[in-house]
């Protein structure tokens, strides 16, 4: 599929559904005095939620836990929803974008790539000194949300999108 008949498809997906996102993009790494610097990329494979409502996902998380449902999300911190299609796609300086979730216990198969090989071990030990950690989200944190148990959103640009997998049905896609 290209991407506007991508974007058409999640338009038609309806409730929360569990999907698996196949994806290479470039790794999250410093960029001051980095020797890695736009040589590293990381392919994934990764079981997520797509079409699932931020602030209710993180209010029931505190309804499980026994906390009160007082959390409010905040407005996107970059990017626009596309109009009709809040909770799944988002629009950033003429980029598309597929919102997804983290499913919880469940980790994903990850590759990284230098300069075009898979990188050995040798050089993980040394990409990884140059990686950035993942982030906790302060504003879940203080509602009293251990880091284990946030609700953890990922933006997939559609141009890194290798194949999603949703309802039985692997899309490719390509512009």
């Amino acid at each position: 599929m290209t991407s506007e008949q991508f974007k058409q498809y999640l338009n038609e997906v309806k409730g929360c559904k569990f999907i698996n996102v196949m994806a290479l993009t470039d790794a999250d790494m410093y960029l001051r005095n980095n020797p890695y610097r736009g040589r590293v990329q990381k392919f994934t494979i990764t079981p997520m939620q797509f079409n699932y409502d931020y602030e209710t996902a993180v209010n029931n998380r505190l309804e499980r836990d026994g906390k009160e449902r007082t959390f409010n999300a905040s407005s996107l911190p970059w990017g626009a929803w596309v109009d009709g299609m809040v909770n799944k796609v988002i629009t950033h300086k003429d980029a598309l974008y597929m919102r997804t979730y983290c499913v919880r216990n469940t980790r994903p198969r990850t590759y990284y790539f230098v300069d075009g090989h898979l990188a050995s071990v040798e050089e993980m030990v040394e990409i990884r000194k140059w990686m950035k950690p993942s982030s906790v989200s302060e504003k879940q944190s203080a509602e009293g949300l251990a880091e284990e148990f946030q609700v953890k959103p990922r933006d997939y640009k559609f141009v890194s999108l290798v194949a999603v997998t949703i309802n039985g049905t692997r899309i490719y896609i390509q512009d």
